[in-house]
């Protein structure tokens, strides 16, 4: 069980937990703003991987299926993994837009979904 589910402090290992449990009131499919959430959940999970193996497998198993929704924003996800220190970005990705080609309702919300 992770330390504290609402502390900043939550490690990659925790995101599973913290995903689960978020699946209890919304499921991924539900909405944009579930979508995007999730999005941003496994994005830091992505983030916070210690090494490359990890990220590899968090990208194919948890950011792909965003994919279809901004191929832009997977491929630069994906190019995260040829910086030598992969787990310190920055949060470089945290405005990410998974459609830029629809407009946003988000008023300066980080990501958008649909």
């Amino acid at each position: 069980m992770c330390p504290d589910l609402h502390s900043n402090s939550a490690h990659s290992s925790c995101w599973d937990e913290v995903e689960g449990y978020l699946s209890g009131f919304t499921k991924l499919e539900d909405n944009r703003y579930s979508m995007k959430i999730f999005f941003e959940i496994r994005k830091q999970k992505y983030l916070e991987a210690l090494d490359r193996a990890k990220a590899v497998e968090i990208l194919v198993k948890d950011l792909k299926v965003f994919a279809s929704f901004n191929e832009e924003l997977f491929k630069e996800i994906t190019q995260l993994l040829t910086l030598e220190n992969f787990s310190h970005t920055n949060g470089d990705l945290h405005a990410a837009n998974i459609d830029n080609n629809q407009g946003s309702d988000n008023d300066g919300d980080h990501a958008s979904i649909m």
